[in-house]
């Protein structure tokens, strides 16, 4: 899988899922790669999994960058976000 970029964030949530397991229903229904606009450093968002309980995205930038993440913003139901810089 391609995503542009220097430097990348690998975003993995969990328990996450696209889908509602008992209905079958697809849940998320937006794009799996994102080209932001208005964004000074993100040049692409890109869902790389979505299987068992994992939901996995990938943000290219253009450059190495610091961050941080700000465990107020996790989404409820949500217990686990790791994020790995590469």
């Amino acid at each position: 899988m391609t995503v542009r970029g220097g430097a990348f964030l690998v975003v993995r949530c969990s328990p996450a899922a696209g889908h509602d397991f008992e209905s079958g229903r697809t849940t998320y229904t937006g794009p799996t790669r994102i080209d932001p606009s208005g964004v000074r450093h993100v040049l692409e968002l890109v869902e790389t999994g979505d299987f068992e309980g994992v939901v996995t995205w990938v943000v290219g930038l253009d450059t190495k960058r610091p961050f941080a993440v700000v465990p107020e913003t996790i989404p409820p139901g949500v217990s686990t976000i790791t994020i790995a810089v590469s």
